[in-house]
């Protein structure tokens, strides 16, 4: 979920509120306040918004209602970042997405986070501890484990004390580190795994 002004947004609210026909009503409204006669830095900054998001086919078409909920979600992010906050709290953002819809928002957030938004995640979805530079344990409010990104492969043993399935990128690399092949990755994707391995492989064969 997403609050917004401290209202959660989920599936079932979208139609009542009417989120995304309002978006650009809503971001047209906030501009004058952050760039009072600058309109030319104002409209830069919307577009740039809607641009990041990779929204701006979706606001154009004819029934919003239409949309996948991944799409609707990565409208109200953009709404979000249309107040230009400091932080972004999500609360299970890709529950009920598919795993194209995931990505997107998974996209999304390292984005964030290399814009300098300061990004908290709140999830009950194993794949989504590597999206973060550090990650927090809960059980009845109280915080039982911390685990830094730099920290992952070598704490995965507290990913099962707790029965929460480990990643399978996760698993792979603590396979891989077991029998002596240490990876270090930055952004624990698949993509950049893959890329380290076609590096060791192309070595090899040159040797």
């Amino acid at each position: 979920m997403i609050r917004l002004d401290g209202i959660g947004m989920s599936c079932g609210t979208f139609k009542d509120i009417k989120i995304c026909e309002e978006f650009i009503h809503k971001i047209s409204k906030l501009w004058p306040r952050w760039f009072e006669d600058e309109d030319r830095l104002c409209m830069q900054f919307i577009a740039d918004v809607m641009k990041s998001m990779n929204i701006k086919k979706y606001i154009t078409v004819d029934d919003l209602y239409t949309l996948s909920l991944g799409q609707k979600q990565r409208i109200m992010i953009a709404e979000i970042l249309a107040k230009k906050p400091k932080y972004i709290i999500l609360d299970e953002p890709t529950t009920m997405i598919d795993s194209e819809g995931k990505e997107a928002i998974y996209k999304i957030i390292r984005k964030l986070k290399k814009q300098g938004y300061g990004v908290i995640c709140i999830t009950n979805l194993a794949d989504e501890i590597l999206l973060a530079d550090r990650t927090l344990i809960l059980n009845n409010g109280t915080i039982e484990a911390e685990i830094k990104k730099d920290e992952l492969i070598k704490k995965a043993y507290l990913l099962e004390k707790f029965n929460i399935r480990q990643p399978t990128l996760l698993k792979i690399l603590t396979e891989l580190n077991k029998n002596k092949i240490k990876i270090d990755l930055k952004e624990f994707t698949v993509d950049e795994l893959v890329k380290d391995l076609k590096g060791r492989l192309n070595n090899e064969k040159c040797n």
